[in-house]
């Protein structure tokens, strides 16, 4: 499930959809670092992004935001290493066992 807006580091980031980002921007997600927004493709059958896939892109798109708010901007730029940590918090939310 994808929020509406999340905060991080007490800043609010609102969290946009779009039907032309893969076609325009060749990319399934963006941040707007100056403006608090990441955007994300909206599913549709031409690009058949699955809900998983989506939430993905939603988590690296976070992780981008963590790193940026941190100064972390080496480590913000090094794509491999955010797709790593995204997969990972990811794998860490769908398998979280939470008591009664």
């Amino acid at each position: 499930m994808i929020p509406q807006n999340i905060t991080i580091m007490s800043q609010v980031v609102q969290v946009q959809w779009r039907d032309d980002l893969m076609a325009k921007e060749n990319c399934h997600g963006q941040c707007l670092f100056d403006r608090n927004i990441i955007v994300l493709q909206t599913p549709n059958y031409i690009n058949e992004l699955t809900q998983n896939q989506t939430e993905l892109t939603f988590r690296h798109e976070v992780v981008h935001f963590c790193l940026h708010y941190l100064g972390y901007d080496a480590l913000n730029d090094d794509e491999s290493f955010v797709d790593s940590f995204a997969n990972v918090l990811y794998q860490a939310e769908k398998t979280a066992y939470y008591l009664d």
